[in-house]
């Protein structure tokens, strides 16, 4: 097990040198960058006990009333949704990370750390949304705004607010 934590650590410092070849090196060294690594880093390391034990992983979304096809799907959109959210993170495209990021977080918050009530986790979870929505409305230097842009900030908010919707039905059974 310490072999895979090693080897994951090196993976992930090589992805980052390999983002900071495509940037500009001024970008690449500055402290928001840093700080980009260091907020990534919390979504990375649940990709692979996500990826390596799949099956058990699906399990635990069944035992939360989710059927096991429904379960997959989210855990492989989930798998999706961090790695890619993090990515664009860290490339510096902060609003649509943070809008995928959102879109893992939020629904696994509430199915997970709700009932019953975990409030470490929970309360954790909630800063990191809290961070999310900060940058998910901050305006990106590197981002046109157009109507594609503002076409996905409405898409996003209408999935978000339909999964909190049925996440809130599904509570109330």
């Amino acid at each position: 097990m310490i072999w895979i934590h090693s080897s994951l650590s090196s993976n992930y410092l090589l992805l980052i040198c390999l983002i900071g070849l495509f940037m500009n090196l001024n970008k690449f060294l500055s402290f928001e960058f840093l700080g980009r690594i260091l907020f990534t880093t919390t979504f990375l390391v649940a990709v692979p006990p996500k990826v390596l034990k799949f099956d058990t992983v699906v399990d635990a979304i069944v035992l939360k009333g989710i059927s096991p096809g429904l379960a997959s799907f989210l855990l492989v959109s989930a798998i999706i949704f961090l790695l890619l959210g993090s990515l664009l993170f860290l490339l510096g495209k902060a609003r649509y990370g943070s809008a995928l990021l959102l879109l893992f977080l939020v629904p696994t918050t509430v199915i997970f750390h709700l009932i019953p009530f975990d409030s470490q986790s929970f309360f954790m979870n909630i800063g990191l949304i809290g961070a999310l929505i900060i940058f998910f409305n901050r305006l990106d230097v590197n981002l046109e705004l157009g109507k594609t842009h503002n076409s996905f900030i409405l898409f996003t908010n209408m999935v978000i607010k339909s999964i909190i919707l049925e996440l809130s039905k599904l509570l109330k059974k």
